[in-house]
């Protein structure tokens, strides 16, 4: 389940992220965009947390687990693939709700 979550995670991140570059192509700095850029950075940072910390349970378990044991060797998967993808998703979207705000300034002043 440690291995295959982030692959899950990834694969949920990148529905919402067409989903945004479906907003995105009705209109780049619209409501619904703005609205999808949002749910997608929450959605990064709620499972980036999720999957970090369940490996971590799950390595300390492990550990806890087979401690009794003198031959043991363990090792701690860390899903940069996964870490990098959703860092990427969470300041893309981050962007375009702060380029949505500068472009209402500028709109103000013309």
């Amino acid at each position: 389940l440690a291995a295959c979550l982030p692959d899950v995670t990834q694969l949920l991140l990148s529905v919402l992220a067409v989903s945004l570059l479906g907003a995105m192509e009705e209109d780049i700095y619209g409501e619904k965009t703005v609205q999808n850029a949002e749910v997608l950075a929450v959605v990064c940072g709620i499972s980036l947390v999720v999957n970090l910390s369940f490996l971590v349970c799950c390595n300390v378990l492990n550990l806890m687990f087979q401690s009794g044991s003198s031959d043991s060797s363990f090792t701690a998967g860390i899903p940069l693939g996964y870490i990098g993808f959703s860092l990427i998703l969470t300041l893309i979207a981050r962007s375009l709700s702060s380029g949505r705000d500068l472009k209402k300034d500028h709109d103000l002043f013309i």
